[in-house]
């Protein structure tokens, strides 16, 4: 006899975007008493919110993250680094942080582990580490949030941008024998610098004026189908074997001039929004995603862009090139 909660939640979105938390999967398994209590949090500290509700249905909660906190539960808080070829590595304590405050609370756990002092300073969503020498990060969960280039041995690193910040989300339910279960899932909560969407959802409206209306519930955005169709335009050009002048592929940072991209993102997006809703071949939706996949081609092939080919974060006078062209450096 046993109490599963499950919780499902988008593993992404960005600041002030509507999302839904959804527990409305729980159960208990047969022969336990039914649940008598849904309640959810939706971060670290958060005061919990009860759903409980007669139809399962209406076990979720509606939500929006107005600030860019890190919430540090067993799930992420290792932190291991190198210096001189010692490896050292630290806890963080649990707890919910700005990103100043974790800042800081990373540079005195190295501190503390490695003996000299390193400090921490911030800048809107930018964050330095300097410390007594050179050091570097390796894998671990602190330099997935702060330094994802592994292989930079410096005294001083940053500042970086860092593109999310992370929430802890709880679904607890209960039954009638005062049992209890938790379980909890962490999203990344992006600012719109970090997400660097390659479109807007004015952008959408403009071609369909009443697109908005078909949004998902719990949304208010198509924020996640246009995320949806910058990774996909990035894995398409990993895929067509286009890399950068170390070898690596493209990132989302690399497209400096958003402008030459934002047609094929647009288009790509209506088309993905579409084919959703398409239940039939010949239905309008069906038609509206092959119109919007025609003028996705079209918007990839007439694309040219300048891209940051050597990641010194601009755009040098030859490193422009069309995708027709076929003259991106391929591996």
């Amino acid at each position: 006899m046993a109490l599963f909660p499950v919780v499902i939640a988008e593993n992404e979105l960005q600041m002030n975007d509507k999302t839904r938390i959804d527990c409305s999967m729980s159960f208990a398994s047969k022969g336990s008493p039914e649940i008598f209590s849904v309640t959810i949090s939706p971060y670290s500290g958060a005061t919990t919110v009860s759903v409980y509700d007669s139809d399962k249905e209406n076990w979720f909660l509606d939500w929006s993250y107005s600030d860019f906190k890190i919430d540090v539960s067993a799930d992420n808080d290792d932190l291991v680094f190198d210096v001189s070829g010692t490896e050292y590595s630290a806890t963080l304590t649990v707890a919910s942080y700005t990103l100043a405050d974790y800042a800081t609370h990373v540079a005195s756990k190295m501190t503390t582990a490695h003996g000299g002092t390193f400090s921490a300073s911030t800048t809107g969503y930018r964050v330095t580490i300097t410390g007594p020498t050179a050091f570097s990060f390796k894998a671990s969960s602190v330099a997935t949030q702060l330094f994802a280039n592994l292989d930079e041995v410096d005294t001083v690193h940053g500042p970086t941008l860092v593109e999310y910040g992370q929430r802890l989300v709880t679904c607890t339910v209960g039954d009638s024998e005062n049992n209890s279960a938790s379980s909890a899932q962490l999203i990344n909560v992006y600012s719109p610098e970090g997400d660097r969407l390659f479109c807007l959802d004015q952008d959408l409206v403009s071609h369909e004026s009443d697109i908005l209306k078909w949004v998902h519930p719990g949304r208010a955005s198509f924020k996640n189908v246009i995320r949806r169709s910058q990774k996909l335009i990035i894995a398409w050009m990993d895929e067509k074997g286009y890399v950068d002048a170390f070898g690596e592929k493209y990132t989302k940072d690399a497209f400096i001039d958003l402008e030459e991209v934002r047609q094929w993102a647009i288009f790509m997006s209506l088309r993905i929004i579409f084919e959703s809703m398409s239940n039939s071949i010949d239905d309008i939706f069906s038609v509206k995603s092959k119109k919007y996949e025609m003028l996705e081609q079209g918007a990839r092939q007439r694309a040219v862009l300048r891209l940051d080919f050597d990641k010194d974060g601009v755009v040098d006078l030859n490193e422009g090139t069309g995708i027709s062209s076929g003259s991106l450096y391929r591996r």
